[in-house]
């Protein structure tokens, strides 16, 4: 057997991404997010998590309340065969162990690409976001929210270029860089879960339309705004925007990320 790999310590950072999965499966997204990484430099180490169990269609909603019927092991692959792991019937690759997939960690260490749990609910309707974990301790070396030292500003150039490419080449509705939140699916932003995962964050253009788009970079006038791919990156936190923007907790910035909660919510609710 091979040696179990190196992983990650916390606190974590976060990149993640919800997918429209209409014209393809979750599993051709979490697919297409491996070899997407790997196209950008990242090394599969051939090992992770799997759920398997009979007539398995969709992800639980939670990693430790398996229906009976499912199981979650170990899983070792051989990377160049990723393809043919996630077509195995009856099971998901729900957690992969990757080097260097956002670079964060020390070469030897192995980052995470994983799914974001859902709501009960939502696992009758909705999809699991998908996450890459790498390390925050970087971040943790900072003085003030304002201090961007040459450390931070090394980590943070190399977040966002990653960010930014796999928005590009993978399409996500929408996305977020986080440390301790997770990002919700549309179902669970419908009834008012946590939206805190809105402070540094993408979304597509085309999802929300128009105008939808024209209001929310109107609500987040001072923050930092760049088009990437078919959207937008808006971010609030100096440790993950080029200028170092910081917008402060002002009393109505909780607000701007209950609207951006609610205008998913409800486009991405829609159709379901």
């Amino acid at each position: 057997m091979d040696k179990q790999v190196t992983k990650i310590s916390q606190p974590y950072l976060k990149l993640q991404f919800y997918f429209d999965n209409a014209d393809r499966t979750p599993k051709q997204s979490y697919l297409q997010m491996l070899n997407t990484l790997v196209e950008l430099g990242a090394t599969l180490s051939g090992q992770g998590l799997a759920i398997s169990g009979r007539g398995i269609e969709k992800l639980p909603s939670r990693m430790f309340g398996l229906d009976s019927n499912m199981q979650m092991k170990r899983l070792q692959f051989e990377p160049s065969n990723i393809d043919e792991v996630l077509d195995v019937a009856d099971q998901i690759l729900w957690h992969t162990y990757v080097y260097n997939a956002v670079g964060l960690a020390d070469s030897s260490v192995a980052e995470e690409v994983t799914h974001v749990d859902i709501s009960d609910n939502a696992v009758l309707h909705d999809y699991h976001p998908v996450a890459i974990l790498s390390e925050y301790k970087v971040f943790k070396t900072s003085k003030s929210p304002f201090d961007v030292n040459t450390q931070i500003a090394n980590a943070r150039s190399r977040v966002l270029k990653r960010f930014f490419a796999l928005i590009a080449k993978t399409r996500p509705l929408y996305g977020a860089i986080t440390s301790a939140e997770a990002l919700a699916c549309p179902t669970d932003l419908s009834i008012g879960t946590d939206s805190l995962a809105f402070k540094d964050f993408y979304v597509d253009r085309e999802f929300i339309g128009s105008q939808n788009y024209s209001y929310i970079v109107e609500i987040y006038d001072g923050a930092y705004m760049e088009e990437v791919g078919n959207g937008i990156y808006i971010s609030t936190s100096p440790f993950f925007n080029p200028e170092g923007i910081y917008v402060d907790l002002l009393p109505d910035l909780p607000q701007r990320w209950d609207e951006v909660a609610r205008i998913i919510g409800k486009i991405g609710t829609a159709n379901k």
